[in-house]
């Protein structure tokens, strides 16, 4: 009997001290495993701010690049009179703003028609920079029909799409956001320039 007693006051503190223990340590454990949850989804909050900054800053620079290009001598004198020598000088422009800029795929200007007058663009599979002689009618695209509601100069851009060339989606698929801006002044060729 005395060695059960000496068993139950033995084995009872023990076994309430191993179980305080395994508690902690289970508590500790618990912890750690919210604490690397925690770490887990702030490094992945800051990625994906950080992709965000990227992609702001991308579209803000392509903003800019527009104004630019809007206001540009070789544009301005294009707009007054159509010539070649004003269009080459636009082209050659163009050819250096998509050279220093690997995501800007296109630059065109359209006529208040839709039609392509002025167009350089990258090839996506050589990388080559091209002054294009294939002019093709945008009138009926949508973000063609979308730009035409905007006003006189301001910037209109568009949602995602599948790059199209004369009707036919692009290959290799090349999804292409476009920035617009109108012209519409009194003497001057009325019509859009376009990023993709």
């Amino acid at each position: 009997m005395q060695n059960r007693t000496l068993f139950v006051r033995i084995f009872i503190p023990t076994l309430l001290v191993a179980l305080f223990f395994i508690a902690t340590l289970l508590n500790e454990v618990e912890k750690n495993k919210s604490l690397a949850k925690q770490q887990i989804i702030l490094s992945v909050d800051n990625q994906i701010q950080l992709l965000k900054n990227i992609i702001e800053d991308e579209l803000n620079s392509v903003e800019q690049d527009i104004i630019l290009l809007s206001n540009e001598l070789a544009l301005l004198d294009y707009l007054q009179q159509p010539t070649i020598e004003h269009q080459t000088n636009i082209e050659l422009s163009w050819k250096n703003m998509i050279f220093a800029h690997p995501n800007i795929q296109q630059i065109r200007f359209l006529d208040a028609k839709g039609v392509e007058q002025i167009r350089v663009d990258r090839d996506i599979r050589s990388n080559q920079i091209i002054i294009s002689n294939e002019k093709q009618n945008k009138f009926n695209r949508e973000y063609v029909q979308n730009a035409l509601e905007h006003n006189d100069g301001e910037i209109f851009i568009t949602d995602f799409d599948l790059n199209k060339e004369f009707g036919e989606i692009q290959r290799p698929l090349n999804p292409t956001i476009r920035f617009i801006k109108r012209f519409d002044n009194v003497g001057e060729q009325s019509g859009m320039i376009i990023i993709n």
